[in-house]
């Protein structure tokens, strides 16, 4: 069924709805591209048509739970090594860095650090992780 979807046109639509005015759409989206992105094709198409960076807006959302979904859906994002510089390129670690912070939600902190951990496995982003907390 994802990739079916995914085959069918359902990204480009799916990824316009992230910046939709309304909360619920913005994290129905959300959900329905992480799911999506569990599939190594979808994850390569998501790229393709310029979700990443709507993604790392949401990120900086009033909704814990747009949050938490965007952050797991960058999490799926970041198994690939090659997508994981586009989030490191599209500034996607201060925002991601700033979701460590302990007001946020365990939930939030557990996807965004799990993201971050992904980026890791790539030594070259070593740097820019700590510098994106401000190290």
């Amino acid at each position: 069924t994802q990739v079916k979807i995914a085959r069918g046109g359902g990204l480009p639509p799916l990824i316009a709805l992230l910046r939709s005015q309304s909360l619920a759409v913005q994290e129905h989206a959300c959900v329905t591209l992480r799911h999506l992105t569990a599939t190594e094709n979808n994850r390569q198409k998501l790229v393709k048509e310029n979700g990443i960076l709507p993604l790392i807006e949401l990120l900086r959302s009033e909704s814990e739970e747009i949050q938490e979904q965007t952050a797991g859906t960058l999490h799926n994002l970041a198994i690939d090594a090659e997508i994981r510089g586009v989030i490191v390129q599209k500034q996607g670690l201060p925002a991601l860095i700033e979701l460590l912070a302990p007001s946020m939600g365990d939930k939030i902190q557990e996807q965004a650090i799990g993201t971050i951990r992904n980026i890791s496995v790539s030594p070259q982003y070593e740097t820019e992780i700590v510098t994106a907390g401000g190290g």
